[in-house]
């Protein structure tokens, strides 16, 4: 006969509390760089400008991604990095696009 201990449910809600946290730092990191490099190439408009600011993301998505997985007591976070290669590809599309 198997029995559920409280003790899987606690970690469970300690991991999607930690999980929580990454993605919200993510967003926050994603939207300081995108800022970040809007201050800096200030004469970026339309497509490039949309392209700084998914670059932006897209760094801050791979650096936390490529963090999760030396971390200890953190699961690694696949889908960040899966969609921070996909929003990069599209930032560089969209940079080039605009030149």
């Amino acid at each position: 006969m198997l029995t559920r201990h409280a003790q899987a449910n606690m970690s469970h809600d300690v991991q999607r509390r930690t999980d929580t946290a990454v993605w919200w730092s993510t967003a926050v990191l994603g939207i300081f760089l995108a800022a970040l490099f809007t201050w800096l190439l200030p004469q970026a408009t339309g497509l490039a400008l949309v392209g700084l600011w998914l670059l932006g993301g897209a760094l801050a998505m791979l650096s936390s991604g490529l963090l999760s997985l030396r971390r200890l007591g953190v699961r690694p976070q696949w889908g960040l990095l899966l969609l921070g290669q996909g929003v990069g590809a599209t930032a560089v599309f969209l940079l080039l696009l605009a030149a």
